[in-house]
């Protein structure tokens, strides 16, 4: 535009300078190189500079000077004057408003730096929230380890449910059972024992009178009819946790717990515990014991609402059916001794096991001196069949209480599918149909002669007194019989003592063999000096 106005002072010059040219048209040659100047239209070539104007919009009109110039090249100042009618150029002052709106697409590139990286500083405050989290986990720990101690004090408040802070494993240690406030403690001693002395609370339940004698097998379970009155009367209902225990002077003390244990699982009673070290432990960690009679609390028998889980008793035909179909593991709880039949119960008929039974001694889970359990790890061990848990097992023993106590085992060990052949081997060995497995240990006694050798090796020392025997020539001397020559009969008989000096020592007995050798010899050469003297 500013060029624009430029062609137009220019063109005003030349209206100018034509006036001029008409006052004195002798100067009109003249003039005409002026309308040369034309070549303002090279002032297109100004356009290159253009991109120059952006930065000085103002200096645009300092180049307006320069086209004065061409004026003052033509001598007559006059028309100067003459131009002052350049009220014409107000027109000027109209491009200078166009070039105003042309100049404000300028700030068009200007936002172009407006990429202002004015979002950078967004990731800057992207990492201040990262980094705040990390703090968080460090409060974590400390209010997790506060709620632990608190969780106690609830747990008391509900001993219908739990004791202790957890519910009462299937065996139950005397510190325990002595802060427990709902529970029945059940003593399977005889009464004139428990009246003795027994744990504070505690009832009791002599463990023979649940069993009876049937068809001539000792210690089958009673029916339920007669069961039921027996633990109403006692207080002995499914609604509390049951505590059984026993005196623990031997170990078939605690095989009479197990068994109580056993018919009362048999009689889905949901909480039935084991007392860990029974009497023995409760009062060596001098726990209240009390004497006298018990002072149950007694329910109706119809209000115990029992029922019977028949998978926890195994009866004949079922193990008959179990060696059929080998499907099950059957383990017997006995000693070794009853295992392989070498001993035998007075009640049992016929010494041995069941075929195919493993032998699993449950009174090798016991230890010290109140016989309590040992670390379920080790009691893994003694028990373990190599099958998987999950496999039927079926535990009997003489009369079924040994099997009680592999059965408390197993259930420790967490097995659910175990149950107790309550006949075992007093009703298997019965009858003659059933087969009887005997085990004869193999002999050891061949295994000692080996050690005989030793000594033999010592006999052929003897040998080396068979230089004696080479002494037989010696009695050459009936020769000497004929002449009376003592002198060399004495001689032989002292190398018989010189040959015993040596046999008490057996080691160095070769060391004086070849002593008595040479001493041998001599004789000899004195034997063919005899017959010298007899020839004179």
């Amino acid at each position: 535009m500013r060029i624009f106005s430029a062609v137009l002072l220019a063109v005003f010059i030349g209206l100018s300078a034509a006036a001029q040219d008409a006052a004195a048209p002798a100067a009109a040659p003249e003039t005409t190189p002026v309308p040369t100047a034309v070549p303002a239209p090279e002032a297109p070539q100004a356009p290159e500079p253009t991109p120059a104007p952006e930065p000085a919009p103002q200096p645009a009109p300092a180049a307006e000077p320069p086209a004065a110039e061409p004026s003052a090249v033509e001598p007559p100042a006059a028309p100067a004057p003459e131009v002052t009618p350049a009220p014409e150029t107000a027109p000027a002052p109209e491009p200078a408003p166009v070039p105003a709106p042309e100049t404000t697409p300028a700030p068009e590139p200007a936002p172009v730096p407006t990429p202002e990286t004015t979002p950078a500083p967004e990731p800057a405050p992207v990492p201040a929230p990262e980094t705040t989290p990390a703090p968080e986990p460090a409060p974590v720990p400390a209010p997790e380890a506060q709620p632990t101690p608190e969780t106690p004090a609830p747990v008391e408040e509900t001993p219908e449910t739990a004791y202790l802070g957890h519910p009462l494993g299937l065996l139950v240690q005397p510190q325990e059972l002595v802060k427990t406030t709902d529970a029945v403690i059940v003593d399977v001693r005889d009464p004139d024992t428990f009246a003795k002395g027994h744990i504070a609370g505690a009832v009791n339940l002599y463990h023979k009178i649940l069993s009876e004698e049937r068809d001539g097998v000792p210690s089958m379970l009673r029916p339920i009819d007669q069961l039921l009155p027996l633990l109403a009367e006692r207080g002995i209902i499914p609604e509390k946790a049951v505590v059984v225990y026993t005196g623990n002077a031997e170990p078939a003390e605690l095989t009479h717990a197990a068994r109580v244990f056993w018919v009362l699982e048999y009689l889905s009673y949901p909480r039935v515990h084991l007392l860990d070290g029974g009497m023995a432990k409760w009062t060596a960690e001098l726990l209240p014991v009390e004497t006298g009679e018990a002072k149950p609390v007694p329910v109706a028998p119809e209000n115990l609402g029992v029922k019977l889980r028949p998978e926890i008793i195994a009866t004949r035909s079922k193990v008959l059916d179990a060696l059929g179909k080998g499907n099950v593991v059957l383990v017997d709880a006995r000693n070794a001794a009853y295992f392989s039949g070498v001993d035998k119960a007075d009640f049992v008929i016929r010494a041995g096991h069941i075929p195919t039974a493993l032998n699993r001694s449950s009174v090798d889970m016991l230890e010290g001196s109140t016989l309590s359990f040992k670390p379920l790890d080790q009691i893994q061990t003694i028990l373990d069949t190599g099958a998987d848990p999950a496999k039927p097992v079926i535990v009997y023993c003489n009369s079924g209480n040994s099997a009680s106590l592999g059965y408390f085992g197993y259930r420790l060990l967490g097995y659910e599918n175990v149950s107790m052949y309550d006949g075992s081997m007093a009703e298997w060995s019965r009858n003659p149909g059933l087969n009887v497995v005997m085990e004869t240990p193999p002999p050891a006694a061949p295994e000692t002669p080996p050690a005989a050798p030793a000594p033999a090796e010592a006999a052929p020392q003897p040998p080396v007194q068979e230089p004696a025997p080479s002494e037989a020539p010696v009695p050459a001397a009936p020769q000497p019989s004929e002449v009376p020559a003592a002198t060399p009969a004495p001689e032989p008989q002292a190398a018989p003592p010189a040959e015993p000096a040596p046999a008490p020592e057996p080691a160095p007995a070769p060391e004086p063999a070849p002593q008595a050798a040479p001493a041998t010899e001599p004789p000899a050469a004195e034997a063919p000096a005899a017959p010298a003297p007899a020839a004179p």
